[in-house]
């Protein structure tokens, strides 16, 4: 996946988004040459979400809403990730991404 990101961003139609733009407005040099994993690349979140929870009461704040969200695509695909994703202990696996609203307490 990262080889694939790495030949995308080099496509002369490929457009970047403002964040890969120096501040002339040119294209910074291509990121995605120096990783080859995702550990490497420090975007993938290792923390679990009963870990979340807890370090959100530590630093005194409430989780006034957590949606959490699966795959995209036709509904067929969505019913498999939600269905996937309430499966106890790898449920996590099938999060997409959530939503969270922290109140401080």
């Amino acid at each position: 996946m990262l080889r694939t990101a790495e030949a995308i961003y080099d496509l002369p139609e490929f457009v970047p988004r403002h964040w890969d733009l120096d501040q002339n407005g040119r294209k910074k040099p291509n990121k995605w040459k120096a990783w080859s994993s995702f550990h490497e690349q420090g975007y993938i979140n290792k923390l679990d979400i009963p870990t979340f929870r807890r370090l959100a009461l530590d630093a005194k704040f409430e989780i006034g809403r957590l949606e959490l969200h699966s795959f995209g695509g036709s509904p067929a695909r969505q019913f498999i990730g939600r269905s996937l994703m309430r499966l106890p202990v790898v449920g996590e696996y099938f999060v997409s991404f959530a939503l969270i609203e922290l109140i401080r307490l």
